[in-house]
């Protein structure tokens, strides 16, 4: 063998040391400032957090009381004596949820559909079927 141990040992010490200090600087966490988003201060959040999408809501029959409410806008009373809306409907990106409720004539309604179609920009198209045995009174999440 070529070479003192101990001079061996020191270089591979050496080198194992460099490693070490190598490894420590790639993964040392950095100080994270935190960004702040501009609130306006009409709706309380930021405009980038609401969709405007185009809503298509068909009904089974003509509802006589039909409401439909993104959690980003108010609500919209879609009157009656007809079974097809449409119309635009702002929603809250942060926490997409549609709410749909719809009442018939009489008690003894039976089973009764609303199926919803949302077209919001850059996103795919939702669909989605509101189905129950009397008045509808239901929710949906969106994908968004």
């Amino acid at each position: 063998m070529r070479g003192s141990p101990l001079l061996r040992t020191l270089i591979i010490l050496t080198l194992l040391f460099g490693s070490g200090l190598g490894l420590l600087k790639l993964t040392a966490s950095e100080p994270v400032t935190p960004v702040s988003r501009k609130i306006s201060e009409a709706g309380g959040k930021d405009d980038r957090d609401a969709i405007i999408a185009r809503y298509f809501l068909t009904f089974s029959e003509p509802p006589i009381e039909a409401v439909l409410e993104g959690n980003g806008s108010s609500e919209l009373d879609l009157g009656v004596d007809t079974v097809d809306f449409t119309g635009e409907l702002t929603i809250d990106r942060t926490s997409p949820v549609v709410f749909l409720t719809a009442k018939w004539v009489g008690e003894n309604v039976g089973h009764r559909f609303a199926k919803l179609v949302i077209e919001a920009p850059g996103e795919m198209t939702f669909t989605h079927v509101f189905d129950a045995s009397g008045n509808i009174d239901d929710f949906v999440e969106l994908p968004f």
